[in-house]
């Protein structure tokens, strides 16, 4: 057990040291928070449906908060871009 704890944490700082953006609430109900590291100013944000379309694309600052406005309960996929470099994940959406 000792060993699957060491294993565990180690998987875990190599996840957290390989994605400094964070997209939250995850699950949202309506507006979603970004945030990163201090030297990052503003990222290039994609949302798309599982579809692959794009129902979201800007430029968004960390910090800043973003309405999702009416888009139908589901999951999604977010892109964030910056200094090339290209981070991904999943967005849960319901109202």
């Amino acid at each position: 057990t000792t060993l699957l704890k060491s294993a565990s944490n180690n998987i875990k700082s190599i996840y957290s040291s390989n994605v400094p953006f964070t997209v939250s609430p995850n699950p949202s109900s309506g507006e979603i928070e970004f945030r990163g590291p201090e030297t990052v100013e503003k990222v290039s944000f994609e949302l798309m449906n599982i579809l692959g379309e794009t129902v979201i694309k800007r430029s968004v600052s960390i910090g800043e908060k973003i309405q999702l406005g009416s888009l139908p309960n589901g999951i999604y996929l977010y892109r964030l871009q910056s200094k090339g470099k290209v981070f991904s994940g999943k967005l849960l959406f319901r109202e």
